[in-house]
């Protein structure tokens, strides 16, 4: 067996399973992780299709083949109503979500024309052509199509998972979001790969395509399928839905806000709350026995802050003490950083540098 086999076999069984599972489990939020369930198992038939192909079954069974093509314009509409309702952008299904579904309904309509309803001798044509790197030059225009598509949705997925992560920063100092945020990226690796793949299987570069296919079906195998485990127990993370409306309507008075804001620097400097590592707006305002909706207007409003920036910078200060003060000569950055409340290397580096102009690599070797 060929490598592009076992990894073919890999994916198909991890995402078919995978699949089943989002598709079948109780747990977590069940209608929204069905999307990302219907997702995988569409990618698992995908990828057991190009593997038959590619592997010559269709040629012995013709009438068989290129039923998933179509869809492929699912994929994007399925990510993204899952990263709208993953992140609350939308609570509820509406009927209007159904003209997602017009470019896969037009391409198994064509597709039924093209091939389905041709006799036998046209279909082996057609997979004889596609099997030996013969395909017509017309296929660019349908592969532009399909990655067009997939990437547009891709984009609003994007562009709703930043819109959330700057509103969640009022509730969470940690990036709740991350692991969608990684999907998304993965996923954009996969399809410019796969974008390159396709301009060498329409050249005829069979080689240079082989291991463009190991490299994708490695990312998709291991790298995904990590990401995607995370996402299970996720329901939709925007609470405390009178914050919505930023604050209006408020009748915190000054002095009320005074009060609060210093009952706010004394929890976090004398019992440094902020080294929890998923300390939430929630936990702060039962620290000082007052509602979320006070204590975010007067963390953005009187300190000038969100309550993610408040709470990192607290933590980036007791990082600079610890190095500073360090006595220790083995004390490592990861040992820092979750030290002081971090839980992601890549946030600790980034708030880090922000604050200082310096990573905390660069700051400790400046302390020796």
């Amino acid at each position: 067996m060929d490598i592009i086999f076992i990894l073919s076999v890999i994916c198909i069984t991890l995402f078919g399973l995978l699949g089943i599972f989002l598709t079948l489990s109780k747990k977590g939020n069940t209608p929204v992780n069905r999307l990302l369930g219907v997702f995988f198992l569409l990618w698992a038939l995908d990828f057991l299709d190009g593997s038959l192909l590619l592997n010559g079954f269709y040629l012995q069974h013709p009438n068989w083949a290129l039923w998933t093509e179509a869809s492929i314009f699912l994929y994007g509409p399925l990510l993204y109503l899952y990263t709208a309702h993953s992140v609350g952008a939308r609570t509820k299904f509406k009927w209007i979500d159904l003209f997602h579904l017009v470019p896969f309904l037009v391409g198994f309509i064509a597709m039924l024309l093209i091939y389905h309803v041709q006799p036998r001798e046209i279909k082996l044509n057609t997979l004889t052509s596609i099997v030996n790197f013969e395909q017509l030059w017309g296929s660019y225009i349908v592969f532009a199509l399909l990655y067009a598509h997939f990437l547009y949705y891709i984009h609003l997925s994007k562009n709703l998972v930043r819109s959330a992560t700057r509103n969640l920063k009022q509730y969470y100092s940690y990036h709740i979001l991350s692991w969608l945020n990684r999907l998304l990226n993965a996923l954009i690796v996969v399809l410019l790969i796969a974008m390159v793949n396709s301009v060498l299987q329409l050249t005829g570069y069979r080689f240079y395509f082989e291991i463009g296919l190991v490299v994708v079906l490695l990312i998709t195998g291991i790298f995904i399928g990590g990401i995607i485990l995370k996402a299970l127990d996720q329901s939709s993370p925007l609470i405390q839905q009178d914050l919505a409306k930023k604050y209006s309507g408020s009748l915190l008075q000054s002095q009320e806000s005074e009060a609060l804001a210093m009952k706010i620097t004394q929890v976090l400097e004398k019992d440094q709350l902020f080294l929890n590592p998923e300390l939430t707006l929630e936990d702060l305002s039962s620290a000082i026995g007052s509602t979320s909706r006070k204590v975010s207007q007067t963390i953005n409003e009187r300190m000038g802050k969100n309550f993610f920036d408040l709470i990192n910078m607290y933590r980036i200060e007791a990082a600079k003490k610890i190095f500073t003060e360090r006595k220790d000569p083995k004390l490592t950055v990861l040992e820092v950083m979750y030290e002081v409340g971090f839980n992601s290397k890549s946030s600790f580096n980034r708030q880090f540098k922000n604050r200082t102009g310096v990573t905390p690599s660069e700051f400790l070797r400046l302390q020796s």
